[in-house]
């Protein structure tokens, strides 16, 4: 499906992982995964443990350490494996992507406490709308992840909600191309 030829939607999610609310004439679209949780929580736990080494380190042994340019270096790159820890924490309990498409066109944001990435297009840019199956390229995970996929002019595509099932991928894709098609007969009217 491209445009929204369909006019029946598919039966909604019994619990959808994106929040969709229309107003006006503006569908907003938040994806924030359930599964990035467990990330956060393993995340969080490994920064604990990187913590307690750390004060183990430099608390109980500062007086022993001799501080040469090998050292500073060291101190920097363990620094770095730490603020790793942080961002996939905040990344798990924080990290979200929101969607708005409405007569202005579409506005794609993805945020981890600060705005990462965002992707602003008129309506006429806006070409379709499909489903998104990308290969697994993890053995040990065999599934495909699914996405929302929306096509724009100069060959630019944007990815929303990897890792939905595919019942809220078909019920979004239905929903979001009646919506587009909407907007469009509202902009030949006008």
């Amino acid at each position: 499906m491209s445009d929204g030829d369909e006019h029946e939607l598919p039966a909604r999610p019994l619990a959808p992982e994106v929040e969709a609310s229309i107003t006006g004439s503006c569908l907003t679209l938040t994806y924030q995964p359930s599964s990035n949780k467990l990330l956060g929580v393993v995340a969080s736990l490994m920064f604990f443990g990187y913590a307690l080494i750390s004060s183990v380190i430099f608390a109980v042994e500062h007086e022993t350490i001799e501080w040469g340019i090998a050292q500073i270096v060291g101190v920097l790159a363990w620094g770095t494996f730490g603020f790793c820890f942080v961002g996939l924490m905040l990344f798990g309990f924080v990290g979200m992507e929101t969607i708005a498409l409405g007569p202005h066109g579409l506005e794609y944001e993805f945020f981890v406490l600060i705005r990462f990435r965002r992707v602003i297009a008129t309506l006429p840019e806006v070409l379709g709308i499909h489903a998104k199956v990308t290969e697994s390229q993890d053995c040990d995970l065999p599934n495909d992840i699914l996405s929302v996929e929306f096509e724009l002019t100069g060959s630019r595509q944007v990815s929303f909600a990897s890792g939905i099932d595919k019942k809220e991928q078909e019920w979004l894709v239905a929903m979001i191309a009646k919506h587009l098609a909407m907007l469009r007969a509202q902009a030949d009217l006008s």
